[in-house]
């Protein structure tokens, strides 16, 4: 049933050279505890099982959205060089591409990014904004540039991932917020198609 809900939302869109992936109308709730949530973004696979921990995931957020961890699959876009540093809040519009700093390939986490009084890159506690990452999408050490909608939470507002979209092909920039107009969607059939492949391909068949 879950996979049904997912194909619903997974839209792909021909933009020339690549298509755009988006995952849209997620709302998957980020818990205010240490296990958090657990997701694939390649996949929309979530699950909350610290026992399971980053098992067919590539990032996890939790207490509401203060902490980060990710692997080198997932490399959020930060405010400094290291894999620890902060990080950064991006506004629609912005590009994500090889400008931005994501940090040393390999594990990593966050914190300190989130605020009730934020800086301009930082998030405002219980504010929607925006991350930009790097996807290894096809697990073969080619990174993807992508978006994602994250509302984080320092008190008690509620903390969710909204939705988040990625380019296909390794290297080409993305637009922050932008997604595909509905005369160049192509649904149904090849994003079932596509949601398989990755599938199979994570599962090694």
């Amino acid at each position: 049933m879950k996979e049904l809900i997912i194909l619903s939302f997974f839209i792909t869109a021909s933009l020339g050279r690549a298509a755009i992936i988006l995952w849209a109308n997620q709302e998957i709730a980020i818990p205010n505890s240490s296990v958090g949530v657990y997701l694939n973004p390649a996949t929309g696979e979530t699950h909350t099982s610290e026992s399971v921990g980053f098992s067919n995931t590539a990032v996890n957020f939790f207490f509401r959205g203060q902490g980060i961890l990710s692997t080198e699959d997932f490399m959020p876009a930060r405010l400094g060089t290291g894999r620890l540093d902060p990080i950064r809040r991006l506004y629609p519009g912005d590009l994500v591409n090889g400008t931005l700093t994501f940090g040393p390939q390999g594990n990593g986490g966050s914190s300190g990014h989130v605020s009730t009084v934020p800086a301009p890159d930082q998030f405002e506690s219980g504010v929607p904004g925006y991350l930009g990452f790097q996807l290894d999408l096809n697990e073969d050490g080619q990174y993807v540039f992508g978006w994602m909608r994250v509302t984080f939470s320092s008190g008690a507002e509620e903390a969710a991932i909204h939705e988040w979209a990625y380019r296909t092909a390794p290297g080409q920039e993305i637009i922050v917020g932008v997604v595909p107009e509905p005369s160049t969607w192509v649904g149904g059939f090849l994003g079932a198609c596509l949601v398989m492949a990755f599938q199979r391909k994570r599962k090694g068949g």
